[in-house]
C-alpha cells in the first residue's frame, strides 16, 4: 500500500504543473480529502472547461453544466468539451442529452473516438445492438484503444462471452492509467463471480490500490442484476455502500433490488438515502413515491400466497388470485420437480405505469407482468382490458411458472428457456381462453407463428440454441 502511494505521490508532483486536473484525479485515489481541496482551488481557474471539472468532480452538477456550457460557447469548434459535457449529462440520467452532444462533438470531428465511445455507452445502456458494431468500428480503426477495449469486455460480459470479455481485458489490466486498471479490475471481478469464484482475486488487488473503490462491487453486482441474481447483487451492492457510503448509484440499486426481494423497509432506507445524497436519479424519486402511495394497499398473508393488492380490488380479487397461484405452483412445479417451500409474493397493480415504475423505476414499458424469483408483479385486470389482448389469469400462471423455473435453478436458468417454458405452460396447463381444443379459427388466431418467424426460419436466421445466452 506504501508503495502504491509514493508511487502515486510521485505522479502528482510530476503533473502538477503540467495539468491541474490530472494532479487532482491521482490524488482522489490517494488523499481523497487533498483531492477535494485540489478541486475547490481549481473553481477559480480562468479555463471554464477545468472548472466545469472541478465542480462536477466536487459533485456541484449544475455549476459544472453552466462551465461546460460556457466553454461550448467560448469555442464553438471544440469537440472535446462537447464530449466531456455529454459525458456529465450521461453520469446524472439525461441520456438524450448527452446523446445529442456526442452528435454535436461528431459532426465537427468525425473521427473522435471518445465521441463514438460516449454513444456506444448510450446505445449499451438501453440494449441497442448498435453499441457493438460502433465498438468494433473504434477498435478496427484503434486496435490498442483500452477505452474501447473495456467496453467490448463490458458487451461480451453483458451476452455471457466470458472467453471473449477475458481476452478483451488483458491489456486494460495491465495499463499504467489507474483508473481505467481499477475499471478493468471490476469487470474482471464481475467475470470471476459469473464463473462461480468468489470472491475474484482481483476484489483485493483493487481495493490495495484504491480503498474507497466501491464500483468495483456495483459493477459485479449489475452482472448478478442482468442474470436475475438478486440476493447475490444486494450483497455485493451492501459491500459497495460499505466501502463508499457516498457511492449514491449503488444506494439506488441495493433498494431497488431489496424490493424485488420484498425486503420493503430496508428498501425505503437505502432508497431514502441515496435521495438524500442525489436527488436528481428519478428512478429513486419514482419509487419512493410509489412506495408512499402502497401504504395503504392491503397485505394479505398466507403459508404459501403473500398478496399485495389495492383495497379496492382485494376483496373480489384476492380468494381467486391465491387459488390460481397455488394451483400453478402444484401443477407446473410436479411438472418439472420442485414445489418452493417459502410462499409466492405476488403484487397486483390497476395503474400500468405504477407497475412499471415497480419494475424499473421508470414508466413505460410494454409487459404486463413480471417475476423476480419467487416475487411476481403484474397489471391487475383493472389496469387494460381483455380486449386490448390482456389475458390477465393466463399472464399470471406464466408468471408463476418463472418462479418454478427459476426456483428449481437457483435463478440459473437462461432467460430463453425460462421464457419458453412459461409460455409453453401457459397454453398446455394454464386457464387460457385460447386453448388449442377451442375453435380453430379462435386457436389460429392466438396460436399462430408469426410470419417473421417463419421468414427468418427459411433464411437460416434463427440463432442456434449454442449460442442463445
Amino acid at each position: 500500500m506504501r508503495t502504491v502511494f509514493a508511487f502515486l505521490a510521485m505522479a502528482v508532483a510530476i503533473v502538477a504543473h503540467a495539468d491541474p486536473l490530472v494532479a487532482c484525479r491521482q490524488l482522489e485515489i490517494s488523499d481523497p480529502d487533498a483531492a477535494r481541496t485540489c478541486y475547490l482551488d481549481l473553481l477559480s481557474n480562468p479555463s471554464d472547461a477545468i472548472r466545469a471539472e472541478a465542480a462536477w468532480a466536487l459533485g456541484n452538477f449544475q455549476m459544472a453544466n453552466r462551465a461546460f456550457r460556457a466553454a461550448v460557447e467560448a469555442a464553438p469548434g471544440d469537440a472535446a468539451a462537447r464530449v466531456r459535457w455529454g459525458e456529465l449529462f450521461l453520469s446524472t440520467y439525461q441520456v438524450a442529452d448527452a446523446e445529442a452532444l456526442f452528435g454535436e462533438a461528431l459532426a465537427i470531428d468525425p473521427d473522435n473516438v471518445a465521441a463514438r465511445l460516449g454513444l456506444a455507452r448510450v446505445a449499451l445502456g438501453r440494449f441497442e445492438a448498435r453499441a457493438k458494431k460502433i465498438v468494433e468500428d473504434v477498435l478496427a480503426e484503434n486496435p490498442d484503444n483500452l477505452r474501447a477495449k473495456l467496453l467490448a469486455a463490458r458487451l461480451a460480459l453483458e451476452v455471457g462471452d466470458n472467453e471473449a470479455a477475458a481476452k478483451m481485458l488483458e491489456a486494460p489490466l495491465g495499463s499504467d492509467d489507474t483508473r481505467l486498471q481499477l475499471e478493468a479490475m471490476a469487470l474482471g471481478a464481475a467475470l470471476d463471480h459469473l464463473r462461480g469464484s468468489v470472491p475474484s482475486p482481483w476484489e483485493a488487488e483493487a481495493l490495495d490500490i484504491h480503498p474507497g473503490y466501491g464500483e468495483l462491487f456495483e459493477t459485479v453486482a449489475h452482472f448478478y442484476i442482468i442474470t436475475r441474481r438478486y440476493r447475490e447483487a444486494i450483497t455485493a451492492l451492501e459491500r459497495a455502500v460499505e466501502v463508499d457510503p457516498t457511492l449514491w448509484t449503488a444506494h439506488a440499486n441495493l433498494g431497488i433490488n431489496l424490493l424485488r426481494v420484498n425486503r420493503f423497509d430496508e428498501a425505503r432506507r437505502a432508497l431514502t438515502r441515496a435521495h438524500d445524497g442525489d436527488p436528481y436519479n428519478v428512478e429513486v424519486v419514482n419509487t419512493l413515491r410509489l412506495l408512499d402511495s402502497l401504504d395503504g394497499w392491503d397485505a394479505l398473508v398466507g403459508d404459501d400466497v403473500i398478496l399485495r393488492m389495492h383495497p379496492d380490488e382485494s376483496g373480489a380479487l384476492s380468494g381467486y388470485v391465491r387459488h390460481l397461484v397455488v394451483d400453478a405452483v402444484a401443477t407446473v412445479g410436479e411438472r418439472y420437480g420442485y414445489v418452493p417451500d417459502y410462499p409466492v409474493v405476488v403484487e397486483l397493480y390497476p395503474r400500468h405505469q405504477d407497475f412499471a415504475v415497480r419494475t424499473s423505476g421508470l414508466p413505460g414499458i410494454g409487459v404486463l407482468g413480471v417475476a423476480f424469483g419467487d416475487v411476481v408483479l403484474m397489471d391487475s385486470p383493472a389496469a387494460r382490458s381483455i380486449e386490448e389482448g390482456f389475458d390477465w389469469a393466463s399472464a399470471l400462471w406464466h408468471e408463476v411458472a418463472h418462479v418454478i423455473t427459476l426456483g428449481a435453478t437457483n435463478n440459473l436458468v437462461s432467460r430463453w428457456f425460462s421464457e419458453g417454458v412459461s409460455v409453453f405452460e401457459e397454453w398446455q396447463t394454464g386457464p387460457s381462453r385460447f386453448h388449442a381444443d377451442e375453435t380453430a379459427q379462435g386457436a389460429a388466431r392466438y396460436r399462430a407463428m408469426p410470419i417473421g418467424v417463419v421468414e427468418a426460419h427459411r433464411e437460416a436466421e434463427m440463432l442456434p440454441v449454442a449460442v442463445l445466452d
